[in-house]
């Protein structure tokens, strides 16, 4: 129910008028004028402490076949490093490109709208199972 409930809330907020939408905060905000170094931080404090990045990383490091060797250990910490890099890459580079078709504020308001509508059909999906 709670999904249906904000499915229709990101609909109802991806079509009002223009003049009433607001940030989150309530706020407007503009990273054009701060620097990116709080977001980046921000997001990296997020993703060291992610419960769910911690078990994943965890799991993985009991199975490599270390055999008590340093040395493999931090092989294979830098292959798993640089595995984790080109990744993040990717998707920096796709972010990138796909900032410049969001920024449209139209794209915006349907992405919202759409977005919306698939967590409702989740929420319709849940209730009927």
């Amino acid at each position: 129910l709670l999904l249906i409930l904000l499915g229709f809330w990101m609909i109802w907020r991806a079509w009002a008028p223009r003049g009433t939408q607001q940030t989150i905060a309530g706020v407007a905000t503009s990273n054009a004028t701060g620097t990116a170094q709080r977001p980046f931080l921000t997001t990296l404090l997020l993703t060291i402490v992610n419960p769910l990045t911690v078990l994943v990383f965890v799991g993985f490091a009991g199975q490599l076949p270390l055999g008590g060797s340093v040395r493999v250990a931090v092989l294979l910490a830098l292959a798993v490093f640089a595995g984790s890099l080109v990744v993040q890459t990717g998707f920096a580079l796709g972010g990138a490109a796909l900032a410049r078709v969001l920024s449209n504020p139209n794209w915006q308001h349907l992405l919202n709208g759409l977005s919306g509508a698939a967590i409702a059909v989740f929420g319709f999906h849940g209730l009927w199972q």
